[in-house]
């Protein structure tokens, strides 16, 4: 089971030749939806040099200064692609001297999506649109995705209390919450709009998401909240958890709840930098400090961008 970090609460693992995503964000910007060279760049590697998505353009697909903007409802059975902001390749992120662009296999088999905010959602359609994966997602997760282009074929809702089941990963929807205060707040029960910008990307619920690959269980928390009765008691080999604006009790709480062998902290990074700089916006000293006092037993794994890795910790050579 190999894992790599994508940012914020993005990653993606391999298990069994097959590639799965959460919550995949790679634009890190703050004026553009989704930029489309990124996603090449970071997950959907072609081989043969990007092509901008312009599907739909013929069809009124509209652009105003660097912002994306979704289509109005049409008579088609799913609304036209999203087009792209004019000014995209303006703030085209350089390379650190000495690194090189790291992207996945051109397929990606499934995206699942813990709650529906631009920096877990807004990469989702693009990669939908280039890999065929398939999107699960809540029902604002899905309406966004219809929004934006993506085929009803590729598109599964999920509830809480569900289990998603694959021969090679089964993964439950778990009730969670959302850290507090929260921007964005709100649901979509229907297709939107327009998607215009990342404030119309809403919360619309947020899941714990427990993954079974094979007997290695992996629990995500992509925002530092949680509800004690819907993990009180759980066992999993490895917990990704988002440690951006978490309360002083947060990590003391959780890990009376569960038992975990291994911590990885997510959330950590800046939104809106090159993915080779994503920084550190929480302080990861803090919150080893915080794992020993409450935790001293828990392995603590800090990710590095784009860095493949095994769930013990140990760095790969992909």
């Amino acid at each position: 089971m190999k894992i790599r970090w994508l940012g914020t609460n993005g990653f993606e693992f391999r298990h069994q030749q097959k590639s799965f995503l959460l919550d995949p964000y790679v634009t890190r910007r703050m004026d553009l939806i989704c930029d489309p060279t990124k996603v090449a760049r970071y997950i959907c590697d072609t081989g043969a040099g990007f092509v901008p998505s312009t599907v739909g353009m013929e069809h009124g697909a509209r652009s105003i200064g660097n912002k994306v903007f979704a289509h109005q409802q049409t008579s088609s059975p799913c609304p036209l692609p999203y087009a792209i902001g004019k000014n995209k390749q303006k703030h085209e992120d350089e390379m650190l001297p000495g690194t090189t662009r790291q992207a996945s296999t051109q397929r990606v088999d499934s995206i699942i999506i813990g709650h529906s905010h631009w920096d877990h959602l807004a990469d989702t359609p693009e990669i939908a649109r280039r890999t065929g994966a398939r999107v699960i997602g809540s029902a604002t997760t899905i309406n966004i995705c219809r929004a934006m282009g993506v085929p009803e074929n590729q598109l599964q809702m999920c509830v809480c209390g569900e289990t998603i089941k694959s021969l090679e990963v089964t993964v439950e929807i778990l009730p969670s919450l959302h850290k507090q205060p929260m921007l964005y707040p709100g649901s979509y029960n229907c297709i939107p709009e327009k998607i215009e910008s990342i404030a119309d990307f809403v919360e619309g619920g947020t899941f714990a998401l427990l993954f079974d690959f094979g007997g290695f269980r992996v629990l995500n928390l992509g925002s530092a909240n949680f509800i004690p009765e819907a993990l009180d008691g759980l066992n999993c080999d490895c917990l990704l958890v988002g440690i951006s604006g978490r309360a002083d009790n947060f990590l003391s709480d959780l890990m009376r709840c569960i038992d975990t062998k291994l911590i990885i902290p997510t959330h950590f990074d800046y939104f809106d930098t090159p993915m080779e700089q994503a920084g550190e916006r929480i302080s990861i000293a803090s919150f080893i400090r915080e794992m020993r006092d409450v935790a001293p037993e828990v392995a603590i794994t800090i990710p590095k961008p784009l860095e493949w890795f095994d769930l013990a910790g140990e760095k790969l050579c992909m």
